[in-house]
């Protein structure tokens, strides 16, 4: 099993560069932090993942594909024969930053066999249920069981609404407070036993749980940042109820 040490290594033998730093095109970067990192490989092995859809890529991309590339080699076999899967074994990628986007595929492709799908889309203003926030125009159909978010930036949310707009200060100090809503009208094709990961962004996580409709068991774990969403409903079916066995969550 990867550990936490080999993880250390690769992120240093990887470090960001700055010709890959400005080819992001200015977009907010940060520096990994491997404990929040080793928190998100920990939870996708545990929880005994299937495929996985992020919205924002980067360091994280590469520490999920190691671990759904982990768990395909122990349930590969046992998915394939009794869980009828549109797509096991299989990340979905969603960035704005095509540039951002492409080095992080790329990071990931190198150390891992898991099967990358990269989507590059932009990021506009809707209102839902009278709230203004922000959805990508492009995701193509994917059935994830394990959710990301950590994207878009509020930089690349395109338009406004009644001339409101998430970009927030002026030329010397910009913040924004980007409100991902994406899932909403995905909620209903996720399957029970599924996850909800925000990374930081406690204000979409509190909208989130707001506005979602389903079960959702919700926790925080404050030295990550990390706010956990688990769905919590009994299965739909045959297919479903093996994914809930096989994460041992049968309902």
């Amino acid at each position: 099993m990867f550990s936490k040490t080999k993880l250390e290594d690769l992120l240093t033998k990887n470090q960001f560069s700055d010709g890959e730093r400005a080819r992001t095109g200015g977009i907010n970067t940060y520096p990994p932090l491997i404990e929040d990192l080793w928190s998100l490989y920990e939870n996708v092995v545990k929880r005994r993942v299937v495929s996985i859809l992020e919205y924002g890529s980067g360091w994280s991309t590469l520490v999920r594909a190691l671990a759904l590339e982990h768990n395909k080699k122990i349930y590969g076999d046992l998915v394939r024969s009794e869980i009828r899967h549109p797509n096991p074994f299989h990340l979905m990628t969603v960035d704005s930053s095509r540039s951002f986007s492409k080095i992080a595929v790329r990071r990931a492709e190198e150390y891992t066999t898991t099967e990358i799908v990269s989507v590059v889309s932009k990021s506009k203003l809707v209102e839902i249920e009278s709230q203004i926030c922000n959805v990508f125009t492009n995701v193509p159909p994917f059935t994830a069981d394990f959710v990301y978010i950590d994207g878009p930036d509020s930089s690349q949310v395109k338009g406004s609404i009644r001339g409101f707009h998430p970009r927030f200060g002026d030329r010397e100090r910009k913040y924004g407070m980007p409100m991902t809503a994406d899932l909403i009208g995905l909620e209903f094709f996720l399957w029970p036993g599924s996850t909800i990961v925000v990374d930081g962004r406690g204000a979409n996580a509190n909208f989130l749980r707001k506005i979602l409709k389903r079960d959702w068991q919700y926790s925080y774990n404050s030295f990550t940042n990390q706010h956990f969403f688990d769905l919590v409903e009994p299965s739909w079916g045959k297919y479903s109820q093996k994914l809930l066995e096989l994460k041992k969550l049968s309902i």
